[in-house]
């Protein structure tokens, strides 16, 4: 699941659990955010608002507020003895993504089951999550193993001919 907000000028498009800089938001660090603009949602059929999709805010946590690294801007005219250069730091929020239009996020990597362990889960997202929901990983342990393709190379030796021998 994804969605794309407006803020700060621009699109984002964001999904569950993603942590994204957007342009400085108000707020410090720990507090909820919540993105009204939202142009379009997708759960397996997208959305699309027009311009906007009502009632179904994004809400983020804010990890971080900082500036992001100096950019030089340097002016300069030919001939003309003029030389300016001027540095800039772009401040940013990073914020996690915590739900979609009421639809919460899984927190972290599902690493244990009911009573078995997950060692290697599959990659994707895993959603409702909860204790006991993951199928046919109740009890033992379910490993991913990866089956090792061995390939044998052989070398051909190809002779030289020298000039003068046949």
């Amino acid at each position: 699941m994804y969605a794309v907000v407006k803020t700060g000028g621009k699109q984002y498009k964001v999904s569950l659990g993603e942590t994204v800089r957007f342009e400085k938001v108000k707020g410090g660090k720990g507090d909820r955010v919540s993105f009204d603009n939202v142009l379009m949602v997708n759960d397996k059929e997208a959305k699309i608002g027009k311009p906007e999709i009502e009632g179904m805010p994004v809400i983020g946590e804010i990890v971080e507020q900082g500036n992001s690294k100096k950019i030089r801007v340097v002016k300069k005219k030919r001939r003309k003895n003029y030389r300016k250069t001027q540095g800039h730091r772009q401040p940013f929020t990073s914020v996690k993504i915590i739900s979609i239009g009421g639809t919460a996020a899984v927190s972290g990597a599902v690493t244990y089951a009911a009573s078995g362990t997950i060692t290697k889960a599959a990659s994707g997202t895993i959603s409702g999550a909860t204790s006991g929901a993951i199928t046919g990983a109740t009890s033992g342990t379910v490993t991913k193993t990866a089956k090792k393709k061995t390939t044998k190379t052989t070398k051909t030796a190809k002779t030289a001919k020298t000039k003068g021998s046949k």
